[in-house]
């Protein structure tokens, strides 16, 4: 039976993929067409927003669902990833991780802000997100030492960031979830650790957080599993930033309820597109004169038209070609998903 994750604004039944709207858009994208696509849920970044147009701005003109135009449920990541991608994986930012919060400088202005747990969740309210992320201390291949003080920093940044969430619901009068991020890198016992003090804690669901792709490029799916069986089963798991199909099918039965990634939408704007019958590079040149459908199986937007003209389409550079790419990809990954609930 599918597990159902109840959130403000509708359910999602999971497995479930959200595209990444970033920055509050899918590139190329109107929030009516993912509906078309069988989209059930968004994910946008709070430091980005946070960024511009901020957080305030966003409030002021209603919440990200009112700016977005999309009805549906929207999932907020906190920043967390920033912390890894920004700071601990571009030094050349000048970021830094102290145990009170996260300092950033922001990559275009140069200009320096400090995101705390505390103003995580705050800013996730003024989004009026469904679906919060907790601050986290994400990293990577690392030593054992700063992969443990990443992962006590992870817990009390969680404990700080459910009584901050406690303080604004009762503050706005609306309660979203409010999700937590096991880390622990590749060390089971310190994943292990980790969900067990998350769990103390208490949270809606779960993510497995952390840069999990091993160093040959691939998911290590048996400490995926691992963390699965440490998660008691009435809690939804959420395999953060997962993947390609092929990762997200895997990961969907071994337990796992909500993914996201960019995969689908920016492979589509060069010309990549997943099909019931494989992969299509639809730049090549075999396609000039192809007639066939691009998906025989699957009916998207994209799929009325012949690969000749899609390839037209991206030999002379017109922006439809990577929208409609980025919307059967984006049917695709929600159609695999369908099938699997």
């Amino acid at each position: 039976m599918a597990r159902i994750i109840h959130t403000l604004h509708g359910d999602i039944v999971c497995p479930a993929f959200g595209p990444d709207a970033t920055r509050g858009v899918i590139k190329g994208l109107a929030p009516h067409d993912l509906k078309k696509l069988g989209g059930q849920f968004l994910l946008s970044n709070t430091y980005h927003l946070l960024s511009y147009p901020g957080n305030k701005f966003i409030k002021n003109m209603g919440g990200l669902h009112k700016f977005m135009q999309w009805e549906q449920p929207i999932l907020t990541d906190s920043g967390g990833y920033q912390v890894f991608s920004l700071i601990n994986n571009a030094k050349s930012l000048k970021g830094k991780v102290d145990e009170d919060g996260a300092t950033f400088c922001h990559p275009y202005t140069g200009e320096k802000f400090k995101l705390t747990p505390e103003k995580a969740i705050k800013i996730q309210f003024d989004f009026s997100s469904d679906i919060m992320i907790v601050l986290d201390d994400c990293r990577h291949y690392q030593d054992q030492k700063n992969l443990l003080a990443s992962v006590h920093r992870t817990i009390a940044w969680a404990g700080r960031c459910k009584k901050q969430f406690a303080i604004e619901a009762k503050k706005r009068g609306f309660k979203p979830l409010l999700f937590a991020v096991i880390q622990g890198g590749f060390d089971y016992e310190l994943r292990k650790f980790c969900t067990e003090e998350l769990l103390k804690i208490g949270f809606d669901g779960f993510g497995f957080g952390g840069w999990a792709v091993n160093s040959d490029q691939t998911l290590p799916y048996d400490l995926f599993s691992y963390v699965r069986s440490l998660v008691p089963d009435k809690y939804p798991l959420y395999a953060m930033g997962a993947g390609t199909p092929e990762q997200i099918c895997e990961l969907a039965k071994r337990g796992y309820d909500l993914f996201d990634c960019a995969i689908p939408s920016r492979n589509g704007r060069h010309g990549l597109c997943y099909t019931t019958v494989g992969n299509i590079k639809i730049t090549n040149a075999q396609y000039k004169d192809d007639p066939s459908p691009l998906d025989p199986n699957l009916k998207s937007p994209a799929s009325d038209y012949p690969k000749f003209f899609l390839h037209h389409l991206f030999k002379i550079k017109d922006p439809l070609a990577g929208n409609l790419l980025t919307m059967h990809n984006l049917r695709y990954f929600n159609h695999i998903l369908e099938n699997k609930s």
